[in-house]
């Protein structure tokens, strides 16, 4: 009798202890299995092109892409590319670039070069690429944006900072199609040699001066010229005395800089907006760093 009370005692104290530790044992191949599946999915969205979500882009390692066409995603709404567009055969890569956070729609980014000078060309086109449904240029409500950069080197630099949108007419079923005829710029820092493409060059003139854009502080240049078949305008941001501006904290809307020109007959309001990109075009510069300490960009549809 005594011995059987023993037994239901010590089966009272140890079941819960049993049952505690094979749930622990259960919980654990649950977790594993789930770190398992999502390592998989990363690995099986990367092998097919799909960008992460945010949570996801937060695992992630973070890496320098140096490729001449590596790109990187940025949470849900943007592309990171390095874009060395005119890297020349052979040549070595000099410029990496990275994601440093993504929080919600906004993204930290920094890129490094060391271009030499070369052909005078711009070298590459390191940029954060928005990723938004086509949309007409007067459907557009608003693209409200910030964008806070800097850039430092060891020596002396030919570089733009620029907001680079395409736009283009719908195809013939009257839907918008990726037929980029048209470029739109907004430059917020401009070093060296490095000018917007222009009608004239002797003198280098500006399509139209000191115009006023709704919503801004400054008074903008804005330059028009081909570069190929493709029209651009770009708008540069002056001082009180006509003298270029660097714009490096700088939030606004870019839609009245639209407006403007197919309210001007610059380009047709029905034109399809294709691309939204911002980053930097250097020609040259030893030892280069641009850093985006925030950057953001949403746009909304009329109603």
């Amino acid at each position: 009798m005594i011995s059987e009370l023993f037994e239901m005692y010590a089966n009272f104290i140890l079941l819960p202890s049993l049952l505690a530790a094979v749930a622990s044992g259960i919980l654990l191949d649950h977790v594993e299995a789930q770190s398992d599946g999502l390592l998989g999915e990363l690995e099986t969205r990367g092998q097919e092109g799909l960008t992460p979500s945010i949570g996801e882009r937060n695992i992630l390692e973070a890496r320098d892409i140096c490729d001449k066409d590596a790109k990187q995603p940025a949470g849900r709404h943007y592309t990171l590319y390095n874009n060395l567009w005119n890297l020349q055969p052979g040549q070595k890569s000099p410029q990496c670039s990275n994601v440093d956070s993504v929080n919600g729609n906004v993204v930290s980014w920094r890129s490094k070069f060391s271009w030499d000078y070369g052909n005078s060309q711009v070298k590459s086109f390191s940029s954060l690429q928005y990723h938004y449904p086509l949309i007409e240029l007067n459907k557009i409500a608003s693209m409200r944006t910030t964008y806070n950069w800097d850039m430092k080197c060891s020596s002396k630099v030919d570089a733009s900072i620029v907001y680079d949108l395409f736009a283009g007419p719908k195809s013939r079923d009257g839907k918008c199609r990726r037929n980029k005829t048209n470029e739109i710029m907004l430059w917020l820092g401009q070093f060296g040699v490095n000018k917007p493409i222009a009608e004239n060059y002797s003198p280098y003139t500006a399509h139209t001066k000191n115009i006023a854009i709704f919503g801004t502080k400054n008074r903008w240049d804005l330059y028009k010229g081909k570069n190929g078949d493709t029209t651009v305008h770009s708008f540069v941001p002056r001082d009180g005395k006509g003298r270029w501006l660097d714009l490096k904290n700088w939030t606004g809307n870019l839609k009245p800089f639209i407006e403007y020109l197919y309210t001007h007959g610059e380009i047709s309001g029905d034109y399809c907006l294709i691309e939204s990109n911002a980053g930097t075009e250097p020609t040259s510069g030893r030892d280069c760093y641009f850093k985006v300490d925030r950057y953001d960009l949403s746009i909304e549809r009329k109603r």
